[in-house]
């Protein structure tokens, strides 16, 4: 007979991803352009569709093999997908002005956006290989280690950089959990790492700001190459449930505040808010945060919250981006 805590799966299938609305017909500005010092600004950024967009279709194989015992679960994967017709965003080398009218040196009080747009890469490979272990430490602790390494190739567009955007080489995620259901305390940190990760946003060699643009060998007027980005984001959340009718919890998204406007990252933001059931049965469970028991994120409030007719839920809860 073999060992139940012992798995090997593999799987092989095909994929197939119609482009979206707005991938087909964007028209809008994203945001416009930012002065950032005297006769210097950013360039905004403008999307417009692609009506001619193809779908993706892909095949794809993975194997892997995973384990637990008593206080350890782990598990090693690797994974190949071959794309055909690849949907990937890019920087088009144009330009939308929405003040002709400024000319010279205050030109940057309105700079131009750079028109974004979505385009197909005939043919696209993404390898890679997954591990993850986590451990219970003692009876309330457990902490979780996860890895990725991630080889995403163009193989067919020489005007696309060779390393898919937006795709990190390498990712890492850690998490540390507190629960302990008597006391009614849970609580997580937890943080993602994106290592050489090539971002669509943002263009190398002064292609983002104005006047660098103005330059004949400016970045924008060569082959696109993109700025390689590293970055690792860290939240917090505790809960606190008095009993099965009342929560309440606290916790803070993006704890040391890791900035990137070209990416659209939001700041540092303290969460407090009280979860309360009036009426019905108890319909709802204390769930460890940041995952649940299925392996899916959860946020504290919805880790929480029951559905349906059995009880009212009045949910409180106050952000603030500007405490510190």
């Amino acid at each position: 007979m073999g060992n139940t805590h012992r798995r090997f799966k593999a799987n092989v299938g095909t994929g197939y991803t119609e482009p979206g609305m707005g991938e087909l017909w964007y028209n809008w500005e994203m945001y416009a352009s930012n002065p950032v010092g005297i006769g210097v600004a950013k360039l905004g950024w403008y999307w417009a569709g692609n009506p001619n967009l193809k779908p993706e279709k892909s095949v794809n194989f993975d194997m892997s093999l995973e384990g637990e015992n008593k206080n350890t679960y782990a598990r090693v994967g690797v994974f190949h997908n071959r794309i055909k017709n690849y949907m990937s965003v890019y920087f088009t080398g144009d330009f939308m002005d929405f003040a002709p009218y400024l000319k010279g040196d205050a030109k940057y009080q309105r700079a131009p956006d750079m028109i974004y747009s979505f385009k197909n890469i005939g043919k696209a490979e993404i390898t890679g290989v997954q591990a993850e272990v986590q451990q219970k430490f003692g009876k309330y602790w457990s902490g979780k280690l996860g890895y990725t390494y991630l080889h995403a190739i163009n193989k067919s567009d020489p005007s696309m950089p060779r390393q898919l955007l937006d795709k990190p080489m390498h990712k890492v995620d850690i998490g540390i959990t507190y629960d302990n259901p008597k006391s009614g305390w849970n609580g997580s940190i937890w943080g993602d790492y994106y290592i050489n990760m090539l971002d669509s946003n943002t263009l190398n060699n002064g292609g983002n700001y104005w006047p660098d643009i103005l330059s004949g060998d400016a970045g924008v007027y060569n082959k696109q190459t993109y700025e390689k980005k590293t970055f690792g984001i860290w939240n917090v959340m505790v809960q606190k449930r008095f009993n099965k009718n009342a929560m309440m919890y606290f916790g803070i998204n993006n704890i040391f505040n890791h900035r990137d406007d070209d990416r659209a990252t939001q700041e540092r933001v303290y969460r407090v808010g009280v979860n309360l059931k009036f009426g019905g049965g108890d319909s709802s469970k204390t769930t460890a945060i940041g995952k649940s028991k299925d392996g899916t994120t959860v946020n504290a409030v919805g880790a929480n919250t029951p559905n349906g007719a059995n009880g009212e839920v009045v949910n409180a809860e106050s952000r603030c981006t500007k405490c510190s």
